[in-house]
């Protein structure tokens, strides 16, 4: 209990709080400095009536050739379907997709605008076994240069890629790894 809340603390989306906030020992005093640095992924994403392009982006289409985005989509295995779809308008939250490709498209927006702290919540549930290791792997490459939270129910998804685990226990945070 608390996890999302917590992550919208860290990722300056809730300003409203008490206590603290460090990051290498430095204490933050400014929120703005955490919605400029940090990218979160929650576990339902919003998608937009545009295509897989725009909802990446967030740009008018204009390249095929723009490096960025052919990474973000090879990183989150969407190549097959932005090819297939490509100028393709995704319906009014993305109804012509389902659950696991609006979440593939959560991703690859991260991996396309990569932050210095990048938060998951819950982020991969909706992803089949092989999309979430290989979106995890992808995400493992990221590690040394990044602060990264990973909020899961599921430890097992996580213990390859994490330093340091933690818990929230009785309204406190414990280490357990």
């Amino acid at each position: 209990s608390g996890k999302t809340t917590l992550v919208k603390i860290i990722s300056g989306l809730i300003t409203n709080f008490e206590g603290e906030i460090y990051i290498d020992n430095i204490l933050i005093k400014d929120n703005n400095l955490l919605r400029k640095s940090a990218f979160l992924v929650q576990q339902n994403s919003n998608v937009i009536d545009e295509s897989i392009y725009e909802n990446i982006t967030f740009e008018t289409y204009k390249s095929k050739k723009n490096k960025k985005f052919q990474h973000s989509i090879s990183n989150t295995n969407l190549l097959n379907l932005y090819e297939d779809i490509e100028d393709t308008k995704l319906g009014s939250s993305g109804s012509t997709l389902s659950g696991g490709e609006k979440q593939r498209i959560a991703l690859a927006r991260m991996f396309y605008n990569l932050k210095d702290i990048i938060i998951f919540d819950e982020a991969t549930n909706s992803l089949d076994q092989d999309n979430e290791k290989l979106i995890l792997k992808n995400l493992y490459k990221l590690k040394k240069n990044r602060i990264i939270v990973f909020i899961s129910h599921d430890q097992r998804k996580v213990i390859e890629i994490c330093k340091s685990i933690y818990k929230i226990q009785n309204q406190r945070i414990v280490k357990k790894k």
